[in-house]
């Protein structure tokens, strides 16, 4: 994303990028790539993650993976890394674009009586699978992920 030189300056009236720019190695590039490629009076719509109530279950899963260690590896991947007070707002104005507007929602997420645990620990585990990963490969917990889906399953079996 942060690389758009296969496309010309001002070549487009809109750009989007759903849940997109928190995942960019460089947010800041991605901005300044979507701003060239924008014609003059162009649109962006971006969405991001404001407040993502699965990133506590993360956490947890996270715990379990790694025997119960309070301390836990730095996230290799976070999805709310945009959020906070005027945080995104900035670095759109930064890139050289307006503001025009901001909406904030919520989307509700029903993760029990769903009947496929396996999609929904998918989900939950979505932001911490790069850390599980790694602590798998690297020998460290080799039974990260088995811990992590077992300690979903508690989980999502205390709530039905």
């Amino acid at each position: 994303m942060e690389c758009l030189s296969d496309f010309d300056d001002a070549t487009f009236d809109l750009v989007t990028c759903s849940y997109g720019l928190m995942l960019a190695d460089d947010p800041n590039l991605a901005l300044y790539e979507i701003h060239r490629v924008l014609k003059p009076g162009g649109t962006l719509i971006a969405t991001v993650w404001e407040n993502l109530t699965v990133e506590r279950a993360a956490d947890t899963l996270l715990r379990a993976a790694c025997d119960g260690n309070p301390i836990l590896p730095e996230r290799i991947l976070d999805p709310v890394s945009l959020a906070g007070p005027r945080h995104l707002e900035g670095l759109i104005e930064k890139a050289g674009m307006n503001m025009i507007g901001v909406d904030q929602g919520e989307y509700p997420f029903e993760l029990s009586g769903t009947g496929d645990t396996d999609d929904a620990f998918k989900f939950i585990a979505m932001p911490i699978h790069p850390n599980l990963v790694d602590l798998v490969e690297s020998g460290q917990y080799p039974h990260a992920m088995e811990k992590a889906k077992s300690a979903f399953d508690s989980v999502v079996s205390k709530e039905e």
